[in-house]
C-alpha cells in the first residue's frame, strides 16, 4: 500500500496508473484437479491460494462451441430465471482445469447490462466432471461490479463483516477473459456452501453439518404458520410476499445442505424459529426461548454491519440476499451476510417507504420497509425486536458505539480504499482498461468514487464516493445515535 500519501494525492496517482497503458499477458499450464477426500485440506491455506488480495490473478474462460457466449447471453434475456452451464476451459494464472461449467447470474446485474456489456458469472467445476475442484473450490462467483465504478463495494462490506466476526464470504478482484477478449476487472466471491462452513465453522463435532438455508426472495421471517410451504415461496393468501410463481422457483428460504435428510429437512427448525420471533415481538413469549434457537447477539452485529453501510437490498430493505446458518454445535441460527454490491448507499429503497432517504439517512432502528411491497413487511420482525425489547435495543446501541470507535471508522476505511486502489489499480494499468462496463465508467469514474470530492453521476444515478459517503454515514450514525440512545 502507498503509506504516507494523502488520499487526494494517493488518488491522483491511480488516475494516472489506472489511465496508462501497459498490458500483459499470463501462460497457462495444465492443473490436475485432484480428489475431493477432504479429510487433510488446509481450506485456509487452499482459499488462500484462489482469493488473493495482494494482487490480481488472471482467469480465462474459453468456451468449447463457437458462439456459446453470445447464445448464453441471449438464453438470459429470453428467460432471467433459468440459465443453463455451458461447457468451457478455465485458466487461472498458469493452471488450467478443462471441462467447467459457466452461466451467467444476478438480478438487476444481469438485466441491467445489454447484449454487449459484460455480465456476471458462476464457475461450477463439477457441473460436467463428478469430483472436479480447483483448490477445493466447487463453484466460484465472478461480479461485475455492477453500479460501483469503484469495483470495491463488495470488498469493502465483506472485509468489515468478518472484522466483526459475523462469518463472510471471502472476496478478492481478478481481470476476467472470455474466449480471448477481456471483460474488465471482476470481484471474485466464495461460494457459500459446504466447504465454506468447512473452513468458517470447522469440522470437529460436526460443526459444518448444519441446516444451511438461502433467502432467494421474500424471507422476512414473520411467523405464518406451520406449514413448511409458506416459508419457501408460498405464503398464506394475504401476505404481501412475493409466491413463487411454481415449485420450480426459486424464492423463500431454501435449504442448500443437508436436503436428502428427511429427519433435518422438513423446514421444522425454521417453523420453531418465526413462532419464536413471533412470541417476543407479541409479547407471548420470552426472550429466553428465542435465544435458545437464535443467535440474538451475533444479528446485533449484523444489523448494525448491514445499516451502518446503508446495505439495504437485503433484510433490512426487500427481505433478501441472505443466508441462515443453524450451528450444529448449539443448535443456533445465525445469518450469514451475501449479495452485498450494492452497499455503501446504491440500493434505492420504494419511494413509499415513509419519505426516508435511502442511503445516507437509513433509519437505523426501522430501516427502509413498506406494507405493500413485495417483501417488505412492517416492519421486519427482527428489526422490530431490536429496536423494542430494552436489553437488545441498549445492546444495538453499544455495538454500534463500538463500531464507530473501532471497525467502522472514516480512516480506517480510508485505508483500506488505498490497500484496494494500490492493487487493482495496478491491475487496470497492466490491461490497459480505460473504460469498465456495464455502464463504461471511466477510469476518471473509478478515481472520483474513491474520494470525498464529488460523486459519480450516470442519468439520473448518484453513486457516493466511498470516503465522502464514510464521513457523512458516520457524522449520520452519531446524531441518530445521540437522539435515540440516551
Amino acid at each position: 500500500m502507498r503509506r504516507g500519501l494523502s488520499l487526494p494525492l494517493v488518488l491522483a496517482a491511480a488516475l494516472s496508473a489506472a489511465c496508462s497503458s501497459d498490458p500483459s499477458g499470463t501462460a497457462e499450464e495444465d492443473l490436475d484437479a485432484g480428489s475431493d477426500d477432504t479429510a487433510d485440506v488446509d481450506w485456509e491455506a487452499e482459499f488462500d491460494s484462489v482469493f488473493q488480495t495482494d494482487r490480481v490473478p488472471v482467469i480465462r474462460i474459453d468456451f468449447h462451441e463457437p458462439g456459446a457466449f453470445d447464445a448464453m447471453v441471449e438464453a438470459a434475456e429470453a428467460d432471467p430465471d433459468d440459465t443453463p452451464y455451458y461447457a468451457a476451459d478455465f485458466a487461472f494464472d498458469d493452471e488450467t482445469v478443462e471441462n467447467v461449467g459457466v452461466r451467467l447470474k444476478g438480478n438487476s446485474s444481469l438485466w441491467s447490462s445489454g447484449p454487449d456489456q459484460r455480465k456476471s458469472f458462476k464457475v461450477h467445476f463439477e457441473e460436467f466432471v463428478d469430483g472436479q475442484r480447483f483448490h477445493h473450490v466447487d463453484r466460484l462467483n465472478l461480479h461485475n461490479g455492477f453500479m460501483d465504478p469503484s469495483l470495491m463495494r463488495e470488498s469493502l462490506a465483506y472485509g468489515l463483516a468478518n472484522d466483526l466476526d459475523l462469518v463472510a464470504p471471502r472476496s478478492a478482484h481478478a481481470l476476467v477473459y472470455v474466449d480471448g477478449e477481456l471483460h474488465g476487472l471482476f470481484t471474485m466471491v466464495q461460494q457459500i456452501d459446504s466447504r465454506f462452513l468447512a473452513e468458517r465453522f470447522g469440522e470437529e463435532d460436526d460443526a459444518d453439518e448444519g441446516n444451511l438455508y438461502k433467502c432467494c426472495d421474500g424471507c422476512p421471517l414473520a411467523y405464518w404458520g406451520d406449514d413448511p410451504a409458506y416459508y419457501q415461496g408460498f405464503p398464506p393468501e394475504g401476505i404481501p410476499s412475493p409466491p413463487c410463481d411454481d415449485a420450480t422457483d426459486e424464492c423463500g428460504l431454501q435449504l442448500k445442505t443437508n436436503e436428502d435428510d428427511p429427519e433435518t429437512n422438513d423446514l421444522a427448525d425454521v417453523v420453531q424459529l418465526t413462532k419464536a420471533i413471533d412470541d417476543v415481538l407479541q409479547g407471548d413469549g420470552d426472550t429466553a426461548t428465542l435465544e435458545a434457537i437464535f443467535d440474538v447477539e451475533h444479528f446485533v452485529r449484523f444489523q448494525a454491519w448491514s445499516l451502518a453501510l446503508s446495505n439495504l437490498d437485503s433484510y433490512f430493505g426487500s427481505a433478501h440476499n441472505f443466508y441462515l446458518y443453524r450451528r450444529p454445535t448449539d443448535g443456533r441460527f445465525q445469518f450469514v451476510p451475501w449479495d452485498v454490491n450494492l452497499a455503501y448507499g446504491t440500493f434505492e429503497c420504494p419511494e413509499s417507504c415513509s419519505g426516508q432517504e435511502p442511503t445516507l439517512e437509513t433509519d437505523l432502528f426501522f430501516p427502509c420497509f413498506d406494507e405493500t411491497a413485495a417483501g417488505m413487511d412492517r416492519p421486519k420482525p427482527l428489526a422490530a425486536i431490536v429496536a423494542t425489547v430494552p436489553e437488545y435495543r441498549d445492546l444495538y446501541c453499544d455495538t454500534l458505539r463500538d463500531m464507530l470507535e473501532t471497525a467502522y471508522t472514516a480512516a480506517d476505511q480510508r485505508e483500506k480504499i488505498e490497500a484496494l486502489d494500490a492493487v487493482i489499480g495496478e491491475a487496470r494499468q497492466a490491461e490497459a482498461i480505460l473504460t469498465q462496463p456495464p455502464f463504461d465508467f471511466t477510469c476518471e469514474d473509478y478515481v472520483t468514487a474513491q474520494g470525498d470530492a464529488a460523486d459519480v453521476t450516470f442519468g439520473a444515478k448518484v453513486i457516493h464516493a466511498l470516503d465522502r459517503f464514510n464521513q457523512d454515514r458516520i457524522a449520520n450514525i452519531e446524531a441518530q445515535l445521540d437522539a435515540a440512545c440516551p
